[in-house]
């Protein structure tokens, strides 16, 4: 953006909302996940100490000063908030008996029939029944977990898949806890978003992006600026 390589916080901010509407349009279970990798690599970077949003500078090959980084409350700032509304909407649904978890953020959820309290755990989720229901619990089964399995109450569970989710069927009660595994792993991506499996690799260099899980791996010039 402009003559300075920064992002552009109203744009990361707009892409984060038009994915998740594109899945709520199509159903398609990899626009979550375009938004997820958005959100957690992006977006949430360019929130600063004090809640505005704004732009950010990122570089490939050094350290660059820039005068172009900016918190932007008229347009920034705005978007950002918009976006997390957009977030908290999709983070878990109720619709047709099914309780779905489509992003997973720390959110507690209160739909017409159904209560549910995610939280983040180092290898997955845990989601705590707080309002019974009678139904399925739907779990979106991301492309960068290793072999993803549910467990309700410690007792792991056979699960089916449909949509890019996997269903726990049965009778959920106020205090059952399912525990999603989803454990990580790491991927190499091209700039098209091809993946490069690890085992191919040999001893001619190539260029592509680390990731572990969906977040990207980065070396934070404002953590350490004499990285380079």
């Amino acid at each position: 953006s402009g003559s300075f390589p920064r992002n552009e916080g109203c744009g990361l901010a707009d892409f984060v909302r038009l994915s998740l509407q594109l899945y709520r349009a199509t159903g398609r279970a990899d626009y979550l996940e375009r938004a997820e990798r958005c959100l957690v690599n992006g977006f949430a970077h360019n929130q600063y100490a004090n809640g505005d949003f704004g732009s950010r500078v990122f570089f490939d090959q050094g350290i660059q000063p820039s005068p172009s980084v900016n918190r932007s409350w008229w347009c920034c700032t705005m978007h950002g908030y918009r976006a997390f509304r957009d977030v908290l909407d999709h983070a878990v649904v109720e619709r047709d008996g099914t309780v779905a978890v489509q992003l997973f953020e720390d959110v507690d959820f209160q739909g017409k029939k159904a209560g549910l309290r995610v939280r983040r755990a180092p290898f997955g989720l845990t989601c705590e029944v707080t309002g019974g229901f009678e139904g399925v619990l739907a779990v979106r089964e991301p492309s960068w977990a290793e072999a993803p399995s549910l467990a309700l109450n410690s007792r792991p569970q056979a699960t089916s898949r449909s949509g890019g989710f996997l269903l726990l069927e049965g009778r959920f009660a106020a205090g059952d806890r399912i525990e999603a595994q989803l454990a990580p792993r790491l991927r190499l991506l091209t700039a098209k978003g091809a993946e490069i499996p690890l085992a191919s690799l040999g001893s001619d260099p190539v260029r592509a992006a680390l990731f572990c899980g969906p977040w990207l791996v980065v070396a934070d010039e404002q953590i350490d600026p004499f990285f380079f």
